[in-house]
């Protein structure tokens, strides 16, 4: 079991890696440029590029991160997914949702709607009286 656990931490670190590196370039930034932007260790920063740590950063070092390099919204969002890490707020929804069917429900439809149909759907939640 513990084989398998190492296995896919290898490749969550590559994939991540991989990953940051492609976002850093995409923006025309040195490791070094990159780590200083985001506040970050130039040589941590190499060794996630490198796959050279068996575990995801902290969601705080990818945040950070991901404001460095100026990222989107979504673009946080698959790079902190990508790390197999997941924001606190929405853990505590899924954690929740898990105790009421119902939530569930919801959770599940949402996912297959339209940005326009999910903005439809939180404005009327809102308003809801």
């Amino acid at each position: 079991m513990p084989q398998i656990a190492y296995k896919k931490n290898r490749e969550r670190s590559k994939a991540l890696g991989k990953h940051l590196k492609e976002l850093r370039k995409s923006r025309n930034l040195t490791q070094i440029e990159a780590s200083k932007l985001s506040g970050l260790d130039q040589a941590y920063w190499a060794k996630v590029e490198a796959a050279y740590i068996p575990y995801s950063p902290s969601l705080n070092w990818l945040r950070r991160a991901s404001k460095g390099l100026g990222l989107s919204q979504l673009e946080e969002a698959k790079l902190i997914s990508v790390a197999g890490r997941i924001d606190e707020e929405l853990e505590k929804s899924v954690l929740i949702a898990q105790e009421r069917p119902e939530l569930q429900t919801l959770l599940k439809l949402a996912v297959g709607l339209s940005l326009g149909q999910v903005n439809q759907l939180i404005s009327t939640i809102l308003h809801y009286e």
